[in-house]
């Protein structure tokens, strides 16, 4: 009868176990298990350990053979460098004992590895480790990250404390992070402070939510500086941008943006205006400018015109840029002589015709003004001509320009008048009429000494032309050798003599005993006085 022997079962030791979950739970999958061979290196899990006093945790030995599979059927020895500040059994747990550091040293078959253990106290403080006192442009990030070391009662530092990071003062920013966990020498540093966009003080604080530390908070302070202003990336605004004119009631505000070369705003400038025109009313800013680089004043302007205002910086920067201001008239008010007529001869267009326009108060043009504006004669003697028939021009742009405007006499008495002072007068609905300046009308040759000879009889006794009577000798009787028209001396010229009187120094009277009109004679003297000339 044969027998058959029961197999026997062969049960995994606890170190096996114990072996094939180390490898499983400490990120050791990729190591190969394997059977009982020769050990070739050994690793230690992790590399450094950080403990508050009292705190426990788990280290690990891991024996491998020359494949690098794990040999589950070693026990390592664990010693440590400092029992007062950390021990571990022989399953590998370690507890902190006292504040300080110690290495841990795992040992299998001469091969050893070591865990660097670092135990501290309870957070009893915390300082300043760098970034203080910086400076660097506004809105730019200081060089140096602030950073602050948290440590214990034995000035051990403390690891894993999370330090918040808040920005207290001049607008600044943290990042990417406002809160970080100080690391294993106790430091928490924070990714960047960036300052704000306002020069001078900035300041951030470092706290412990939740802890009472010496040294809490701790506070950094940076300066934020800006260059220059910039005369480019400065700039100047108006609103509004048209007014009407006034003595200060109608204003634009004026407001200054100083900016450095990097576009950042400069604050306590001084900033100064200036504006192109006449009439101009010019509000200085009163302060210098504020965080954001601005200063305002305010424009306004008694003259209608379009005004450019500039700015100064520090009274050594003038802005690229300006700004422009429309000073637009008011309603209208009357009416002002633009251009004077002048260059008047009798029966002849004016040379200068006169050109007139609707004001408002402060004496502007009213550019909207289509007024219809006439003309009349308020003071000489003869008429006023127009050459289209009338005398009422509309306003184009509150400007009425009259043409072919002329005086003359009326003839209907024999004596040829419209000659002399002469004053004109503009006039429209709603408003007193205006007078032009004394408009002196010049004896005409052609009108008014022509129709004299004419009317006279001289002509056709004489033969007179021009030609033959200006600085021409008289060829008659005893004023033979006499010149009979010297232009602008009446004395000399013998045709003036011979009809102002009845007892002329030769010769008898012209035209004869019965003299021409005293008009007649006015208008021949004041012929020969303004020249005699051919007109």
């Amino acid at each position: 009868m044969s027998h058959r022997h029961p197999r026997r079962r062969q049960w995994a030791t606890p170190a096996l176990l114990a072996a094939a979950v180390l490898a499983l739970g400490y990120g050791c999958t990729e190591v190969g298990v394997s059977s009982p061979g020769a050990v070739n290196s050994l690793r230690v899990t992790p590399d450094t350990l950080l403990l508050r006093v009292g705190d426990s945790a788990v280290v690990r030995a891991l024996p491998l053979d020359a494949s690098g599979a794990l040999l589950v059927q070693r026990v390592a020895t664990w010693t440590t460098s400092a029992p007062a500040v950390a021990v571990v059994d022989a399953a590998g747990i370690v507890v902190g004992v006292g504040s300080g550091g110690a290495d841990l040293t795992a040992s299998i078959d001469g091969f050893q590895g070591t865990v660097r253990v670092l135990v501290s106290g309870a957070p009893a403080a915390m300082a300043a480790s760098a970034g203080n006192g910086q400076s660097a442009p506004v809105n730019t990030a200081v060089a140096v990250a602030p950073a602050v070391r948290v440590a214990d009662g034995t000035n051990a530092p403390v690891a894993g404390v999370q330090v918040t990071f808040a920005v207290t003062g001049g607008g600044g920013t943290v990042g990417p992070s406002a809160t970080v966990a100080t690391g294993a020498d106790g430091i928490a540093r924070v990714g960047s402070w960036t300052l704000g966009p306002a020069a001078g003080a900035n300041t951030l604080t470092a706290t412990v939510t939740g802890a009472t530390l010496t040294g809490s908070p701790v506070t950094f302070t940076a300066t934020g500086t800006v260059g220059p202003p910039s005369a480019t990336q400065s700039s100047i605004a108006a609103s509004p941008t048209v007014i009407a004119p006034s003595n200060g009631v109608s204003s634009s505000t004026i407001t200054v943006t100083v900016r450095d070369a990097a576009g950042s705003t400069v604050m306590g400038a001084t900033v100064s205006l200036s504006a192109t025109g006449s009439g101009n009313i010019i509000t200085q800013p009163t302060a210098t400018t504020d965080a954001q680089g601005r200063a305002t004043g305010a424009f306004s302007s008694s003259v209608a015109e379009l005004k450019t205002i500039s700015a100064t910086v520090n009274g050594a920067t003038t802005l690229t840029q300006t700004a422009a201001v429309d000073v637009t008239a008011n309603a209208p008010a009357g009416l002002v002589v633009l251009t004077q007529p002048a260059g008047a001869v009798s029966n002849a267009v004016f040379t200068t015709q006169p050109v007139v326009e609707v004001r408002d108060a402060f004496g502007n043009r009213v550019m909207g003004s289509s007024a219809p504006i006439t003309v009349t004669l308020a003071s000489g003697n003869g008429t006023l001509v127009s050459a289209s028939g009338s005398f009422t021009v509309s306003a184009v742009n509150g400007r009425a320009t009259f043409s072919g405007l002329r005086i003359r006499g009326t003839r209907t008495t024999g004596d040829t008048l419209g000659t002399g002072a002469h004053v004109l007068q503009f006039s429209t609905p709603g408003f007193t009429a205006t007078n032009s300046a004394t408009l002196n009308v010049e004896v005409s040759y052609a009108y008014n000494i022509v129709d004299v000879y004419t009317r006279n009889s001289c002509i056709s006794c004489h033969a007179f032309t021009y030609a033959n009577s200006v600085n021409q000798p008289a060829t008659l009787g005893a004023c033979a050798g006499a010149t009979r028209v010297v232009p602008s001396d009446t004395a000399l010229s013998v045709l003036y003599e011979k009809v102002r009187t009845v007892s002329p120094s030769c010769g008898g009277p012209m035209p004869g005993a019965t003299l021409m009109s005293a008009l007649q004679i006015r208008l021949v003297r004041d012929w020969i006085l303004q020249g005699a000339r051919n007109n």
